[in-house]
């Protein structure tokens, strides 16, 4: 099995999947969320395999404007205060 080419491997921001990183040596900053990662404990992706920036902005759209997610939190938000009522109801 032969080694991957190490100059067509790119680092990625294990937190958002931003490619546009700052190389700081043994570690990489992501402006986008403003976290340092550790490269060794990071995985990387072949140049070549990279997402499109059309594939970005569909993924990114998807993900920012789901309203799945805020129907959950609000499912969550309505649970948590009717086991609070609940719990003051049952201490009084």
């Amino acid at each position: 099995m032969t080694k991957p080419d190490k100059s067509k491997l790119k680092y990625y921001c294990p937190r958002c999947g931003s490619t546009k990183i700052i190389d700081m040596g043994e570690k990489f900053r992501c402006p986008r969320c403003k976290r340092n990662f550790f490269k060794k404990y990071t995985r990387q992706f072949r140049g070549e395999d990279g997402l499109t920036s059309e594939d970005i902005e569909n993924l990114t759209d998807s993900l920012t404007n789901n309203a799945d997610l805020q129907k959950w939190d609000n499912f969550i938000e309505e649970e948590r205060n009717d086991l609070v009522n609940k719990n003051d109801k049952n201490n009084k």
